[in-house]
């Protein structure tokens, strides 16, 4: 699945501009986010960005005065605005690869990623994020947003949830990623710093195309999904004790063993998904949490 997003020509004098991507529904989000940056290594000075009540695009008007000692090996930064009058194709969040590589080109390893891009949602739809930005950029970026937990849930939407803990230490498995794969699609969410989380998945391409008369309609249609979890504490990189690490460090974790009842634990576990029920993922139905053991390097 890819969304083409249509993007509007910016025009100012911004050195960064930020388009957020909602991964549930694959819309951009234009409220109730609050974006700032600062240098790589420091807690303050901070900028606020601004949003466009056109475009929903998020810009940093004062960007320069913030960064216009950063030696980024090409001379100063330039201030020109970021800018596109095409869409812009952003690659199926499910799958890690991509995820990975479009995370990657904004803090290339070549110059050092020398800016931290913070983004809290004031409004709870989504966890907080941290991205390292390498500088200059003129480039528009796309960051996708994971639900928050607690997120309202959405009509016509399958929902997975669960709390992870690390088998051996019993701690939570905080900002792992979680993936869940129902037919040819795969859906990708985050773990708070408790180890919650919650998936919406979409039914589309699952549903029959229309329940016939001869067919059983008493029973909730079912279908089998695949779960993954990519635990890697050791590689998640923090900026500050009260962010969460950076984002890229979150997608490039390597894959967890999931405890599945008296199973031995594996990297990938099967549960049945009925149609308009939450599928709750627990090692033991008679606990709550779901354990896994970490990935180790």
């Amino acid at each position: 699945m890819q969304y083409l997003l249509p993007l509007n020509t910016v025009s100012g004098g911004s050195a960064l501009g930020l388009r957020f991507l909602d991964t549930v529904h694959g819309v951009s989000v234009n409220d109730g986010l609050v974006v700032t940056a600062r240098r790589s290594g420091t807690d303050n000075p901070r900028q606020m960005a601004s949003s466009s009540p056109l475009s929903g695009i998020y810009s940093f008007h004062t960007l320069s005065r913030l960064i216009q000692n950063i030696d980024t090996g090409q001379g100063s930064v330039p201030a020109e605005p970021p800018s596109t009058s095409q869409g812009l194709a952003i690659p199926d969040v499910g799958n890690i690869e991509q995820l990975r590589s479009l995370l990657q080109t904004y803090a290339d390893p070549a110059t050092g990623s020398n800016l931290i891009i913070s983004v809290e949602d004031q409004s709870g739809r989504f966890l907080p994020q941290v991205i390292l930005v390498s500088l200059p950029r003129p480039q528009l970026m796309v960051i996708p947003l994971f639900s928050n937990p607690a997120r309202t849930p959405s009509a016509a939407l399958g929902i997975v949830r669960g709390e992870l803990v690390l088998h051996n230490t019993q701690q939570s498995g905080k900002w792992a990623l979680i993936t869940v794969t129902l037919g040819t699609h795969t859906f990708a969410g985050v773990a708070d710093a408790r180890g919650m989380f919650t998936l919406f998945v979409s039914y589309s391409g699952a549903l029959p195309p229309s329940v016939g008369a001869s067919q059983n309609t008493t029973e909730p249609l079912s279908w089998p999904v695949t779960i993954n979890i990519y635990c890697e504490p050791d590689k998640q990189t923090p900026v500050s004790q009260l962010e969460p690490p950076d984002l890229l460090s979150i997608i490039k974790q390597g894959s967890a063993n999931i405890y599945d009842g008296a199973n031995p634990p594996s990297s990938t576990i099967t549960r049945t998904m009925k149609f308009g029920e939450d599928l709750i993922l627990k090692t033991d139905p008679l606990q709550p949490q779901l354990f896994i053991d970490p990935a180790t390097q």
